[in-house]
C-alpha cells in the first residue's frame, strides 16, 4: 500500500506535494483520538476515545500544501483524456482506492529541523492523505495500536484519526519514527487550517531560515579565502579577480538573503476546464541588486509593445519584455570584464587580440525601449544518403527572431566586433587549445540572400562537423578498407540584422528560406503576423512587466527529454493551442514579483495525450 502511494506521484496526484517527505524532529503531543468517540482496544478492553482537539504549528515551518479535492482533479484529468486515475490506483493496491477519500484533501508540511547555525539545515515533513475509515488498520493493528488510535503502515506511514473534512488521515515521512513524530500535526493541526479554496497551493517562507542563520555573514565571509585559494593561479591580477568577484557575489547573495520573504504557488482548475497557474515571490526589503532591478522592472510596466503583433502569425512561441535599466548591467560587466582581461593576460594572449575579446563583454548592452522574441519550426528536408542526421540537426536549430526598439547601429556593430575577435588568428588558437583545431566556428559578413529585406545586413556562423554531436558520426563503406566513420559537414547559420525604420529585427537559422520568410513578415507586418492570431486576447493592453506564450508543439520539438516521444500530428489538437504566461511586480518597501500561467482546454488535452505516451497508457 506505501508502494502505491508512492506510485500515485506517477499519475500526477501528489506531483505538487510528493517532494516533502523528509528527516527527524522534536516530539509533538501524543494522539488522542478523532472527531467522533470510536471503539478502541485498550488495556482494560473496549473503551470509547476522546474526541480529537487541535494543536499548535510546529514552529519552523518553512512550507504547507493542499490538493484541495484529489477527485475533482482525478474526474477534470479524466475527462481531458487523462484516463482512469482511480482504476489505477486501484491496480497498483487492491481496496486502498476504498479507504482514500477523495473529496478530502492530500497536504504536505516542511519544517526546519532543529539545529545550531553553524551545521547546513535539515528539514522534516509528511505527505499525508485523507481515509474514510480507520477501522479496517484498527483490526488487524497489534494492542498498542488499537489503544493509541495511531496504526502503523509499512516502514514509512501510519494511519490515525483527524480533525478536518476526513475521519482518519495516512501520514507518511522518512521513516516511522518520523511519521509518528509528525502524526499529530498532519491529523489535529494543518487540517484545520485556512489555505483558501485553490485547487492547488504551496506556501514558503524563508523566516525560520533567516533567523536560524542570522550570523551568517560572519561565516560567510570565510568563503572568499577559501574561493581564491581553490582558484589560485600564482598570477595576482588574475587571482586579485576572482577575489573581487567573489566578494561581490556573497555580497549579493547574503544581501539576497535578507531580502527574500515568501514564495507561493497556486493553481486552479475553470469551470471550462482551463488552467490557471500563479506564483509570488515576495522580498521584505531592497538590499540586493536582484530586489532592486524587480523594483525598478516594476516602474516600467507596460502593455505588449506594438512590434509584438507583427511577429508571424506560425510563431510556436512568442514573448515581449519591457525594457531594462541600461546601468544596471554595468554592475555585472565592470567585474566580468576584469576577469576576462587578467585571465587572457594570464594565457599570455597579446594586447591586440586580447582587447577584442574584452571587447565584448564591454558592448553588451540593455536595451533602451521593449524587445520581442518569436521561434519557429523547420520541417526537415529529403536529406542525401547517410546525412539524415545532419538535416536533422538543420531543422533543429528552428528559426528565431529579435525585435529591438531601437536603430540597428549597435546590433551590427556588436556582430561586427564578434566577427573581428573570432577572425584573429591569436584568438582562434586559443580557443583550439580548449578544443580542437577544426572544431573551432567561423563567423563572417556575407551577401544579404534572396528574399531578405532592403538593408540587411548578413552574417554566415559555420560550425564545423567536428563540433556536432557524436551521433553525427555515421559508419560508411569505403571499398578494400571496409566501413569508415563519416564525419558530417559543417552547417552553416543565417544571422540577419534587417532596419525597420526606428526598429531592428534580427534573425538566425540555419534555413535560409525560412529566415528570410520571417523576417520579412516582421518587417511588414499587417497580414499573417500575431494581430491575426486567436488566443492572445490576454496579452492585449494590460500593463507587465514581460508576457507571452509558448505552444506543446514548440516543447515536443525542441525539448530535450520530449523530443522524439510523440509527434504533434497525434495530439488532439496538433499541440497548436498556446500556453500565455505573464509577469508583474507590485511594488512597496520589498517588491513582489509575479507570474501568471493559463492553459485552455485544448491544450490540457494535448499535453494529456503526451502524458500518457510518457506512462505508457494506451
Amino acid at each position: 500500500m506505501v508502494a502505491a502511494m508512492r506510485r500515485i506521484g506517477y499519475y500526477g496526484v501528489l506531483l505538487a506535494v510528493g517532494a516533502v517527505s523528509a528527516c527527524g524532529g522534536s516530539t509533538p503531543p501524543a494522539a488522542t483520538g478523532g472527531d467522533d468517540a470510536v471503539q478502541v482496544e485498550g488495556e482494560g478492553g473496549s473503551q470509547s476515545a476522546a474526541p480529537l482537539t487541535e494543536v499548535s504549528a510546529p514552529k519552523d515551518v518553512v512550507m504547507v500544501g493542499r490538493i484541495a479535492s484529489p477527485g475533482k482533479l482525478i474526474e477534470a484529468g479524466q475527462q481531458l483524456g487523462l484516463g482512469d486515475l482511480r482504476a489505477k490506483l486501484e491496480a497498483e493496491a487492491p481496496g486502498f482506492g476504498q479507504l482514500m477519500d477523495f473529496d478530502a484533501p492530500i497536504e504536505a508540511m516542511g519544517r526546519l529541523q532543529d539545529g545550531p547555525a553553524t551545521r547546513e539545515p535539515k528539514f522534516e515533513g509528511f505527505v499525508s492523505i485523507g481515509l474514510t475509515s480507520i477501522e479496517p488498520f484498527l483490526e488487524k493493528a497489534p494492542r498498542r495500536g488499537r489503544s493509541s488510535g495511531v496504526v502503523p503502515i509499512g516502514d514509512d506511514c501510519v494511519a490515525a484519526r483527524s480533525i478536518g473534512p476526513s475521519r482518519a488521515r495516512m501520514v507518511c515521512s522518512k521513516d516511522l519514527k518520523s511519521a509518528m513524530r509528525m502524526v499529530d500535526y498532519a491529523t489535529r493541526w494543518l487540517p484545520g487550517e485556512n489555505l483558501g479554496s485553490d485547487t492547488v497551493r504551496i506556501q514558503i517562507t524563508l523566516e525560520p531560515l533567516r533567523q536560524r542563520y542570522a550570523n551568517l555573514r560572519s561565516y560567510a565571509s570565510m568563503a572568499v579565502p577559501f574561493i581564491r585559494e581553490e582558484l589560485n593561479t600564482g598570477f595576482a591580477p588574475f587571482d586579485n579577480a576572482v577575489a573581487n568577484t567573489a566578494t561581490s557575489l556573497v555580497d549579493e547573495a547574503l544581501a539576497l538573503f535578507d531580502d527574500l520573504n515568501t514564495f507561493s504557488l497556486v493553481g486552479n482548475l475553470g469551470s471550462d476546464q482551463s488552467i490557471k497557474l500563479t506564483g509570488e515571490l515576495g522580498f521584505k526589503g531592497k538590499k540586493s541588486w536582484t530586489a532592486t532591478q524587480f523594483a525598478n522592472a516594476g516602474e516600467r510596466a507596460a502593455a505588449a509593445p506594438a512590434m509584438f503583433w507583427d511577429l508571424p502569425k506560425e510563431s510556436t512561441s512568442g514573448s515581449f519584455s519591457i525594457a531594462g535599466d541600461p546601468k544596471a548591467l554595468e554592475t555585472l560587466q565592470k567585474p566580468l570584464v576584469e576577469l576576462l582581461d587578467t585571465y587572457l593576460m594570464h594565457r599570455q594572449l597579446a594586447a591586440a587580440p586580447r582587447k577584442k575579446l574584452v571587447a565584448l563583454v564591454e558592448k553588451i548592452w540593455t536595451p533602451k525601449g521593449p524587445s520581442v522574441y518569436a521561434s519557429g519550426l523547420v520541417k526537415p528536408g529529403t536529406p542525401q544518403t547517410g546525412l539524415e542526421r545532419h538535416e536533422e540537426l538543420r531543422a533543429s536549430i528552428g528559426w528565431h527572431l529579435v525585435g529591438l526598439s531601437e536603430g540597428p547601429a549597435a546590433t551590427v556593430s556588436y556582430l561586427d566586433s564578434l566577427v573581428q575577435a573570432i577572425s584573429d588568428p591569436a584568438v582562434r588558437k586559443q580557443l583550439a587549445e580548449l578544443d580542437e583545431p577544426a572544431s573551432v566556428p567561423t563567423l563572417r559578413k556575407r551577401a544579404a540572400l534572396p528574399g531578405m529585406p532592403r538593408g540587411t545586413v548578413m552574417y554566415e556562423l559555420v560550425l564545423p562537423g567536428s563540433l556536432l554531436e557524436n551521433t553525427a558520426l555515421r559508419p560508411e563503406w569505403s571499398g578494400d578498407q571496409g566501413y569508415k566513420a563519416r564525419q558530417l559537414p559543417a552547417l552553416p547559420v543565417y544571422i540577419a540584422v534587417a532596419p525597420d525604420g526606428e526598429l531592428t529585427w534580427a534573425g538566425a537559422s540555419a534555413d535560409g528560406a525560412a529566415l528570410a520568410k520571417h523576417l520579412s513578415q516582421a518587417v511588414a507586418g499587417g497580414s499573417g503576423s500575431l494581430q491575426d492570431r486567436p488566443g492572445l486576447e490576454s496579452l492585449r493592453g494590460r500593463p507587465v512587466v514581460g508576457g507571452g506564450f509558448m505552444s506543446v508543439e514548440q516543447a515536443l520539438s525542441q525539448g530535450k527529454h520530449l523530443k522524439g516521444i510523440i509527434s504533434p500530428e497525434r495530439l488532439p489538437n496538433r499541440g497548436s493551442f498556446p500556453v500565455i504566461y505573464t509577469t508583474t511586480v507590485r511594488g512597496g518597501a520589498g517588491p513582489t514579483w509575479a507570474f501568471e500561467f493559463h492553459g485552455s482546454k485544448e491544450l490540457l488535452q494535448d499535453v494529456a495525450a503526451v502524458a500518457n505516451v510518457i506512462l505508457g497508457a494506451p
